[in-house]
């Protein structure tokens, strides 16, 4: 199944440092906080995180780089909310998906057609995830560590009731779950949404691919991707 149309996390809202600020105006911090995190986020994933300054992220929305901080804790922080807020959602929205399928060869297509989904529809945040999570220090990157473990073990739990029930051939599971993830993540690196694929087209060829690779039945395959 084609998993349901998903919303982008919502943002924290920023705390007033006053009692003295109205609703209106902490409803435009939030706005520019969201400029902000929109803006960064292109500017990370065309340029590099490491080669953007404060004050290049600052000057084409009118601000000084100084005056960033009224907003955001630092550029760190915020290339670490960028990065787990996609991946809360994406972690989210599979535990979602895969728990309305109703056996594992329908769980396993409904993780591929999730996965897909996000890495097409928030191409820029799957590669900045997948680029930069590097640049974050060492108690940033645990966090997301620990929801990428979590989102592995997920796909995990998928392939080890299949294989336990033959629906896939015996293997090593780890090596499975390295392999599916990287296959899947790849599309994020040259999917172009003027291309005639459509993510029908994609969650059907990936889903052959993917079940192929895991030695299920000829028939099971073209049932879940005719």
């Amino acid at each position: 199944m084609q998993p349901t149309t998903t919303h982008a996390p919502e943002l924290p809202v920023l705390a007033a440092r006053s009692t003295d600020l109205t609703v209106s105006e902490v409803s435009l911090a939030n706005d520019r906080h969201q400029q902000i995190r929109d803006f960064a986020l292109n500017m990370f994933v065309t340029h590099g995180y490491g080669n953007v300054s404060l004050r290049q992220l600052a000057e084409p929305l009118g601000l000084r780089a100084g005056s960033l901080y009224n907003h955001l804790e630092s550029k760190q922080a915020l290339l670490f909310e960028l990065i787990h807020d996609h991946m809360q959602h994406l972690l989210d929205s599979v535990r979602r998906e895969v728990g309305k399928a109703r056996n594992q060869a329908t769980k396993l297509r409904a993780f591929i057609a999730t996965h897909l989904y996000f890495h097409t529809r928030y191409q820029s945040l799957s590669l900045l995830s997948n680029l930069e999570l590097r640049s974050l220090e060492c108690a940033y990157q645990d966090e997301i560590k620990s929801l990428l473990k979590q989102y592995r073990g997920c796909l995990s739990e998928i392939l080890k009731q299949g294989m336990a029930s033959g629906v896939f051939r015996t293997q090593p599971i780890s090596g499975a779950v390295q392999a599916i993830l990287a296959m899947l993540s790849g599309v994020a690196f040259w999917f172009d949404e003027h291309d005639q694929i459509d993510s029908k087209q994609l969650t059907r060829q990936f889903t052959h691919m993917v079940f192929g690779a895991l030695g299920a039945a000829p028939g099971l395959i073209h049932r879940l991707a005719p």
